[in-house]
C-alpha cells in the first residue's frame, strides 16, 4: 500500500509542480475511530488519502486462495508425468471452505493419470471426480514438447454487475472516513489499486466507476484514482478530479523522480 500511495503522491507532485510529503499515517496512529492511510501536504494544501484494493467478483480474494490451495500444488506434482497439455476449468467458489483442499487436489491428480486418456483430444469435456464437490471442465491437447496442466476459473456470468457493486460499497466505505477530513478542508483523495489483468483493465475500470457514482455520488471524495500494479511499470489513471467524472481512461506512468517503483 506505502508504494502505491507513494505514486500518487508523485504523480501530485507532478501535476501542481509544488513538493508534496507525506508527513502522517493517521490509521496507524488513532485507534477504534475512522482515520485515513495517508496525509500529504504542500504549503497550506492538504490531503487525506485513502487506498482499497479492489476484488472484481465478490469475495475473489478468499476464492483465489482456495483455489490456488487446489490447483497449484496440483499443477507442480504433475511437472514430468503428463504427455499431453491439459485444461481444467471450474467457476469461481467452486472450492469450498472447511474442506481439506489437499485432499480435493489429490483427488484431481489421481482421476488425471488414470483417466486422462480416455478424453478426446480438441474438446472440453465436463467430468465429475468421485467424492469432489464441483465439476471439472477439462480440454486435452497434444503437446509439441512435454505435457502440463493449467488450472483456471470461470467468471461469473455477471461479473460487471458483481464489481460494480463491490465498487459501491467501497466508496460508500471510504467516503465515510474521507468525510471528517473533508470538513476539515482537506483534499480527499480514494485511491483504487487493481491487480487483476485476467478479468479486467483500465477502460472496463473507468466505466464501473461511472456507474457506480450514478449509484453512490462520492461528495466526500474530491479525486479518485486507479492505480494497476499489474503493470510494468505501474500505471496510474485519474477517475475522478474535482467534480469531473472522466468519461474515458486517461492513463499515465509519472515521470519524477523515484519512479517507476518495483512492486512490494
Amino acid at each position: 500500500m506505502a508504494k502505491v500511495i507513494e505514486v500518487v503522491r508523485l504523480h501530485l507532485e507532478q501535476c501542481t509542480g509544488a513538493k508534496i510529503t507525506r508527513t502522517r499515517s493517521p490509521d496507524q496512529e488513532i485507534r477504534n475511530t475512522k482515520a485515513c492511510d495517508a496525509i500529504l501536504e504542500s504549503g497550506g494544501n492538504r490531503y487525506a488519502v485513502e487506498h482499497t484494493s479492489l476484488d472484481s467478483y465478490r469475495d475473489q480474494r478468499f476464492d483465489t486462495a482456495r483455489f490456488r490451495e487446489v490447483f497449484v500444488s496440483l499443477e507442480q506434482r504433475l511437472k514430468g508425468k503428463l504427455s499431453d497439455h491439459v485444461d481444467v476449468d471450474i467457476p469461481v467458489h467452486a472450492v469450498p471452505a472447511g474442506v481439506d483442499w489437499q485432499e480435493l487436489s489429490r483427488l484431481i491428480e489421481s482421476w488425471i493419470l488414470t483417466s486422462l486418456n480416455t478424453l478426446p483430444y480438441d474438446r472440453r469435456v465436463e467430468v465429475q471426480v468421485p467424492d469432489v464437490p464441483f465439476a471439472l471442465g477439462v480440454r486435452r491437447e497434444r503437446a509439441a514438447g512435454p505435457g502440463s496442466l493449467f488450472g483456471l476459473r470461470v467468471a461469473p456470468a455477471d461479473l460487471r454487475e458483481q464489481r460494480v457493486q463491490v465498487l459501491i460499497e467501497r466508496i460508500q466505505a471510504k467516503s465515510a472516513v474521507l468525510s471528517g477530513y473533508k470538513r476539515q478542508a482537506f483534499r480527499t483523495v480514494l485511491i483504487i489499486e487493481s491487480d487483476d489483468v485476467a478479468l479486467t483493465n483500465r477502460e472496463e475500470m473507468c466505466k464501473d466507476f461511472q456507474e457506480a457514482v450514478k449509484a453512490q455520488h462520492p461528495t466526500d471524495i474530491d479525486d479518485a484514482f486507479l492505480v494497476e500494479t499489474d503493470t510494468q511499470p505501474w500505471c496510474l489513471t485519474p477517475l475522478k478530479i474535482g467534480e469531473e467524472i472522466m468519461l474515458a481512461a486517461q492513463p499515465s506512468w509519472p515521470t519524477a523522480p523515484g519512479y517507476p517503483l518495483l512492486p512490494e
